[in-house]
């Protein structure tokens, strides 16, 4: 069974760092928790940062059956967007 979880945390109690961007967060942000069978996944992000990813990922292809570490995509949606 699958679970997935978003929560706005408004004030964090201590410094997190996005694990999309790797950048420092600072205030209010989304963490992310998801598991699968015996896997769990914990996330926190940039508000600005799951956007740009949630865009992404509905004009994906794969959507339906994304295989792929989000991490990696967000990194390379970046450079893409980055380039001349």
């Amino acid at each position: 069974m699958s679970v997935y979880e978003e929560k706005i945390i408004n004030k964090p109690q201590k410094a997190y760092w996005c694990d999309l961007c790797g950048r420092p967060i600072t205030g209010r942000h989304v963490r992310i928790f998801q598991a699968d069978g015996g896997d769990v996944w914990r996330m926190r992000v940039h508000i600005e940062c799951q956007k740009k990813m949630d865009n992404w990922c509905a004009s994906c292809e794969y959507r339906g059956d994304c295989q792929s570490d989000i991490r990696e995509c967000f990194y390379e949606n970046s450079k893409e967007e980055a380039m001349p």
